[in-house]
């Protein structure tokens, strides 16, 4: 019985599938060869040439220092990741107090995040929408994610409307999108 030998690449931009096992074009590839990606034995899911760069499959952003007094301050998160079986998306929230020697340190207040997400298709269409719900909580941080199974070609994140964090804190209300 013969053994089926493949080989599979995987990088931060999606994977590429070498259903024949061949070095060669595995070679081609890794010295910028994109030529391979249209050959029938490849199966990927990389971003090619043409693809819409508002999307991508990887960004986080935070916003640091949101003061709430002098001496107490919230960091809010909006991170999306795509694996090429998942997309997923998350929204947290962290405070800190700052003590008598003047150093930052993680201090339990109540807290509220949600996150919101329209997760993009790998040509930048409307493909999934997610929605977490509400956490709230006295805590130093929370977090909530949402993910979405079974992504092949893998999800995406568009510019500025694909993610988006819903934060409450010390009787403040607002919001992050995701933007790059």
């Amino acid at each position: 019985m013969k053994k089926a030998i493949f080989l599979f690449k995987l990088s931060k931009d999606g994977f590429l599938w070498i259903t024949d096992g061949s070095f060669s074009t595995l070679s081609s590839f890794n010295n910028g060869d994109m030529s391979i990606l249209n050959l029938a034995t490849v199966v990927t899911n990389l971003n090619r040439a043409n693809s819409n760069e508002s999307c991508d499959n990887w960004k986080s952003k935070e916003v640091e220092y949101q003061y709430v007094t002098n001496s107490k301050k919230v960091i809010k998160h909006v991170h999306f990741h795509s694996y090429p079986w998942k997309g997923t998306s998350s929204a947290e929230i962290t405070s800190y107090k700052k003590n008598n020697n003047g150093n930052w340190k993680k201090h339990a207040i109540n807290l509220g995040v949600a996150n919101q997400s329209y997760f993009k298709d790998n040509d930048c269409y409307a493909s999934v929408s997610e929605w977490s719900g509400w956490k709230r909580k006295n805590n130093k941080s929370i977090e909530k994610n949402n993910s979405s199974w079974g992504a092949f070609p893998q999800y995406r994140a568009e510019n500025g409307a694909s993610v988006l964090g819903y934060f409450e804190y010390a009787n403040i209300s607002d919001n992050l999108w995701l933007t790059w």
